[in-house]
């Protein structure tokens, strides 16, 4: 879809009047863009996609699984019981360049998600028994892919 209809949508009326605000702080960028709504959509992409795997092939996609497998204080099951709690989206994907995590909460719930956002990109652990079985999902992944590009 080329931008100038993106931007109008198929009616062609234009809902973004403005570019979003970005800033950066060294190798942090942030891109603030505020559109009225009950939900806040929070991202975080790192430059870590699958053209860094270098001789490993698939550990940027591993890292995306392994994402989800806990942190210290939250087990599997207790970090994802709290981001239903939460509501709306919580995922993650692999790039070519990026490895990128999304949430998608009610406004009123920010703040939580955010911190459990943080605990789960700076403090993930790689629990031994749940590497080994992510690691076949993994490999099935990319076998679909290869039978059904």
């Amino acid at each position: 879809m080329n931008r100038d209809r993106a931007a109008h949508g198929e009616r062609g009326v234009s809902w973004r009047l403005r570019e979003p605000e970005r800033f950066r702080q060294g190798a942090l960028r942030v891109l603030y863009d505020p559109v009225p709504g009950p939900l806040t959509a929070i991202a975080l992409a790192v430059r870590a996609g699958s053209r860094f795997d270098g001789p490993h092939p698939g550990i940027a996609h591993m890292t995306e699984h392994m994402l989800f497998q806990g942190t210290g204080q939250l087990d599997q099951a207790a970090l994802n019981r709290r981001a239903g709690e939460l509501g709306g989206e919580h995922d993650a994907d692999t790039g070519y360049e990026d490895i990128a995590l999304h949430f998608e909460v009610f406004n009123e719930d920010v703040e939580d998600a955010l911190g459990l956002f943080a605990e789960q990109c700076f403090h993930s652990t790689v629990p031994a028994d749940r590497l080994a079985k992510e690691q076949r999902v993994v490999i099935d992944e990319i076998r679909g892919r290869q039978e059904d590009p």
